[in-house]
């Protein structure tokens, strides 16, 4: 990404696939947990959303501050390797595991 437009443009093809992932975390909740624990499951499945956006804000602002210009990528840049390089890499262990 070199300019705005492919960033928002790279922003707006990760929202439309993150967009499935509710519903689908939803209907696995229903096979995997039995009836009696599955509000339990979607009560751990909010909470840590709601973690990971109280975490997820500061650790994307100290990076973008913090990596700005380092190996001459933008602060922004490094946010994007930084946060998606794991998440990417759990998805394909997640893909194996299942």
């Amino acid at each position: 990404m070199r300019n705005d437009t492919s960033f928002y443009t790279v922003r707006f093809l990760l929202g439309v696939m993150e967009a499935g992932f509710l519903p689908g975390v939803a209907v696995y909740l229903t096979k995997w947990f039995p009836e009696r624990y599955r509000a339990r499951a979607v009560g751990g499945y909010i909470i840590a959303g709601s973690f990971s956006a109280v975490l997820g804000g500061p650790i994307s602002t100290a990076l973008m501050t913090y990596a700005d210009g380092a190996l001459g990528l933008a602060g922004w840049q490094w946010m994007f390797i930084c946060e998606g390089v794991p998440a990417v890499l759990l998805g394909l262990v997640t893909l194996r595991v299942m």
